[in-house]
């Protein structure tokens, strides 16, 4: 009876991750055809004996990727994101309670409370690997993430995303003060032009004027040399 159950159950989390797969937000399906011969390579060799039943073209992490959603083999839905050079940067799949680390399957039913858990999923990013569960209550359903020592994940998003802004802060104040020393630099640069400038045209006046002087000299001695001439004749 157990078994039937984990069936059921992993058929239901399929269920859900492959309508998930082409309604996420940002996805755009896009057909095989278009998909880089790279990432196709990675997609095919990620599924092994599994079936792709979709792919979408979406920004995750800043980075263009391509998530395939994967039927099989057997009841197991799972999905690959990789980049146009077929990069595996994440990887999801619904999986049985038994799989899914002690302390979170007591962090996620504390988290359900009178909720049902209906699904469990393995979602790795890296080498970081968390578990999210799907909770269905009065009707309506929700989903938790727990990382692997059963902490919601929420916790540890908002320290990152804190972190984040204090580095982009950071960031912009040293962009700022980059920034204003380039203008106080390009001032200075104007300033140095300008008086380079200056100096060439009192240069050139010097010039002018020493070759002004140079030519009345001539002319002087040139009226000299002329008196003695008419002197001598005399």
């Amino acid at each position: 009876m157990k078994s039937h159950k984990t069936l059921l159950l992993l058929t239901l989390g399929s269920t859900a991750l492959l309508a998930a797969s082409s309604a996420r937000a940002g996805g755009k399906p896009v057909k095989p055809e278009d998909v880089p011969a790279p990432a196709t390579a990675a997609i095919k060799k990620w599924a092994g004996e599994g079936k792709v039943t979709g792919i979408v073209i979406e920004k995750e992490g800043g980075q263009t990727v391509y998530e395939a959603a994967v039927k099989g083999p057997g009841a197991a839905s799972r999905e690959v994101s990789v980049t146009a050079k077929g990069q595996v940067v994440s990887t999801e799949e619904i999986i049985a309670a038994d799989q899914v680390p002690e302390a979170v399957r007591k962090a996620a039913t504390e988290a359900a409370g009178a909720g049902k858990i209906v699904s469990w999923q393995r979602i790795v990013e890296g080498e970081v690997t968390t578990f999210e569960i799907k909770v269905e209550r009065d009707g309506k359903s929700s989903e938790v993430e727990f990382t692997s020592d059963g902490k919601p994940k929420a916790e540890e998003d908002e320290a990152d995303d804190e972190d984040s802004e204090k580095e982009e802060h950071h960031e912009k104040a040293k962009k700022n003060k980059k920034e204003k020393d380039d203008e106080e630099e390009d001032d200075d640069d104007e300033k140095g032009e300008k008086g380079e400038h200056h100096g060439k045209v009192e240069k050139g006046k010097k010039d002018k004027k020493d070759k002004d002087d140079d030519e009345e000299d001539d002319d002087d001695e040139k009226g000299e040399h002329h008196e003695k001439e008419g002197k001598g004749k005399k």
